[in-house]
């Protein structure tokens, strides 16, 4: 059977900037992604042999398939296509529970493959004991076969150490790797798998979503001190604008935490600006 691989970790730990990486070094596997929103994926054009709303199509071999109609759905038009397949990977939102993943992905015919969980290590130890998200925290680490630590250039040497200490604690059964945006190969989904455990139901701590949406090109100035004023409830904010001091280009902004990230991109800028807001806690 065609192994099964979950990427997980909370918002903002760098799963999309692994799942970009393995895309670039498939050097011939054939491997069918998972992703909650293409537009995250960095797919060079030239490689694309076919796309529509669900799936793309690679001209190494690789499939992208959006999870956008639910994760039943997703496996389905995989399996269609396990064949010719030699691995799939979800990347898996940044609230939900990688064992659940696993144990639908071994109901819909693949077997059990390592999970892989990338945390930031500026945060994870803190997030861990948030009353809202905690539980979400450990339960992701919980199901790793493997815990990436992402991020470790912006922290020192002493909290390296006490992080390694306390995921020894927290996550014993799982091999642990230290990485800066995520610069990993495949490597990082060979190895032993664990059958997962639990009921099977993926019950999410108390997050909120709100989506800004305008219909023209947004101050600058204005719009990064809106997003640098939401209070510290708020853990993540991403999504594609125009500026009105550069309307024929999109930027992608993003927030973890208290950092806000604005980046040109080389695209047009889609006909609506929209960011997705997510804080923690029922607001």
């Amino acid at each position: 059977m065609t192994p099964l691989h979950v990427i997980g970790g909370y918002l903002g730990s760098g799963k999309t900037t692994l799942v970009n990486r393995l895309l670039a070094s498939a050097d011939g596997r054939r491997v069918a992604v998972l992703v909650n929103d293409f537009g995250d994926i960095d797919v060079d054009g030239a490689l694309i042999t076919s796309a529509d709303d669900d799936v793309i199509s690679l001209a190494n071999g690789c499939v992208c398939c959006s999870l956008a109609d639910g994760l039943v759905e997703a496996f389905a038009v995989v399996r269609e296509r396990a064949d010719d397949l030699d691995r799939v990977v979800v990347e898996a939102s940044g609230v939900a529970d990688p064992a659940s993943i696993v144990r639908f992905g071994v109901a819909a015919g693949f077997a059990v493959g390592r999970v892989v969980v990338v945390v930031d290590a500026e945060t994870v130890r803190r997030r861990a004991t948030d009353r809202y998200v905690g539980d979400t925290v450990l339960r992701q680490l919980e199901a790793a076969d493997v815990c990436v630590v992402n991020k470790v250039d912006l922290v020192d040497a002493a909290e390296i150490v006490r992080l390694h200490d306390w995921l020894a604690e927290t996550a014993p059964d799982a091999d642990v790797i230290e990485t800066v945006r995520c610069d990993l190969g495949w490597a990082v989904l060979d190895g032993d798998a664990t059958e997962p455990g639990g009921s099977g139901f993926d019950h999410h701590d108390a997050h909120s979503t709100r989506t800004l949406e305008y219909d023209a090109p947004v101050d600058r100035a204005w719009l990064v001190a809106e997003l640098e004023g939401l209070p510290d409830t708020v853990v993540r904010v991403k999504g594609v604008v125009a500026f009105t001091d550069d309307p024929d280009r999109a930027w992608s902004v993003q927030r973890v935490g208290g950092g806000l990230d604005l980046e040109r991109l080389d695209i047009r800028p889609p006909e609506r600006t929209r960011i997705v807001v997510i804080a923690a806690g029922p607001q």
